[in-house]
């Protein structure tokens, strides 16, 4: 945020006042100046930025492209150890999302699962077990996954399950062209 707006965003309290050294994204505003920054290969929404690129090589490029422009401005991403039940949960919330492209993820997930049941307390016991578990987890969801756009012009296929309990589908499509993640 420049210098000159930082007193625009100042509000008050009981103890001083304050005003954001970053841009919130609760400002009015915040989302289209974020937005403008993204080149045409990207596109900002809310906090997330999609990345779009025809072939792996370029989307290669494109993303070292955006992270620089990211960092250029001053966006950085911090990965703390969660202390509490309420921050385990919002560590476990985004990796559920991805969760199911993440193999084993309830396996690995669980033990800090565990941390966040009623009667637990609120101040959570982190020890290397779940420091171990929770490395394991930001590491998988690093990793190439096979998640691609799909090709309108290629034939889809349909997966089904059921049970007594409930249905679920997935709409798949075959790669077309090896890939390696190297």
């Amino acid at each position: 945020m420049d210098e000159e707006s930082k007193p625009l965003t100042a509000f008050t309290t009981h103890n001083a006042v304050y005003q954001w050294k970053t841009m919130s994204f609760g400002l009015a505003g915040a989302s289209g100046t974020f937005q403008r920054e993204m080149k045409q290969y990207a596109q900002a929404y809310m906090d997330d930025v999609l990345i779009f690129s025809k072939t792996f090589e370029e989307h290669l490029v494109h993303l070292d492209l955006v992270l620089a422009e990211l960092e250029k401005l001053g966006f950085s991403v911090r990965l703390i150890r969660p202390t509490t039940k309420k921050e385990v949960r919002s560590v476990l919330g985004p990796m559920g999302f991805y969760g199911a492209y993440t193999p084993n993820y309830a396996e690995i997930s669980t033990p800090l699962t565990e941390l966040t049941k009623k009667n637990k307390p609120n101040d959570v016991s982190w020890g290397q077990a779940e420091q171990n578990f929770f490395v394991k987890l930001n590491e998988l969801l690093c990793e190439v996954t096979s998640l691609a756009t799909p090709d309108a012009n290629l034939p889809f296929q349909v997966h089904c399950d059921a049970s007594d309990y409930g249905v679920g589908c997935c709409l798949t499509q075959q790669d077309t062209e090896e890939f390696t993640g190297q």
